[in-house]
């Protein structure tokens, strides 16, 4: 569409397009830009010129956009520690503490022993309190955050067991 200009000063029609009449940004109270903090002209050149303007209709997409994402992250770590928010790329297979407190996935290394008895009385402690002989963890991690699902207890060849972080595919040991 092309417009006359001239030095009129009446307003133009509501189907022009200025940044007071359609940007997300114009502040009608202090008839600024709410980004650049300066007077805006009610004039379609001018809005054509701004590398800042956000209409009503993309303003409204993209706030709906947010609260939806907003809306499945809340849903999401609503399932923690019952199921996990995210996939390791692990042969792995997802573990709930006993009293729900926690989950991690469980990675076995071992290529001879797959499964492990539990009867021994005691915990069989390694070279550190946190790493033990055990199929699952008997502590909690302690991550609470969006990683908590990247958590993995990894039992090695001998059977002794420690928490690892799963990013990129690569285990990260670590001790609580």
């Amino acid at each position: 569409m092309l417009y006359r200009v001239d030095q009129q000063k009446e307003p133009y029609d509501e189907d022009v397009i200025t940044c007071q009449t359609h940007c997300a940004l114009f502040d009608k109270k202090t008839s600024k830009c709410g980004f650049f903090n300066n007077e805006v002209p009610n004039d379609p050149f001018y809005t054509a010129g701004c590398s800042q303007f956000l209409s009503e209709k993309e303003w409204d997409e993209f706030s709906d956009s947010v609260l939806l994402n907003e809306s499945d992250e809340s849903q999401t770590k609503l399932l923690y520690p019952l199921q996990p928010d995210q996939n390791v790329d692990y042969n792995a297979v997802w573990y709930v503490s006993p009293d729900q407190t926690f989950g991690c996935w469980i990675i076995s290394l071992s290529k001879k022993n797959k499964f492990m008895a539990l009867n021994q009385k005691e915990t069989i402690i390694g070279w550190h309190d946190e790493v033990y002989k055990s199929p699952f963890p008997l502590h909690d991690h302690g991550l609470i955050s969006y990683k908590a699902s990247t958590v993995a207890w990894v039992i090695d060849e001998h059977g002794f067991g420690q928490y690892a972080l799963v990013e990129n595919g690569e285990l990260h040991l670590f001790h609580p």
